[in-house]
């Protein structure tokens, strides 16, 4: 089976991507799957979700309709997180810096342990 180079370079970016190299990964991927993968990072870093809202959040929606997630609509990236008052109980992903077009986080009245990523310094 030949793998395309779109595909490959899908492959390399999620490698890159765990590995720690948002950067790279963040190029090789593009737009919207760098969004995905890091909600999908997001996501893992929840260790209860007692009023299971991240349900939605699988291969079945396209995340821009998962729960507490709002996409623009013209390149289909997340501008938006709200996830206030849901009960979850887990910590930040450093994932979340790579959310690029993010300009709400909306958190408050969780349990999230540890601090806060310094990635997130990277949103605007």
């Amino acid at each position: 089976m030949e793998l395309s180079w779109k595909d490959f370079a899908k492959v390399l970016a999620v490698i890159f991507l765990f590995s720690g190299c948002e950067g790279f990964a963040a190029y090789a991927v593009g737009s919207n799957e760098t969004d995905r993968l890091a909600l999908l990072e997001f996501k893992a870093k929840i260790t209860d979700d007692p009023l299971r809202v991240l349900q939605s959040w699988n291969e079945t929606v396209h995340f821009c309709q998962w729960h507490g997630v709002r996409c623009g609509r013209r390149h289909q990236r997340v501008i938006s997180l709200d996830l206030q008052s849901h009960k979850l109980v887990g910590s930040i992903s450093p994932h979340i810096g790579n959310l690029s077009f993010l300009r709400v986080l909306e958190l408050t009245n969780n349990s999230f342990n540890y601090e806060i990523p310094p990635e997130i310094g990277r949103l605007r």
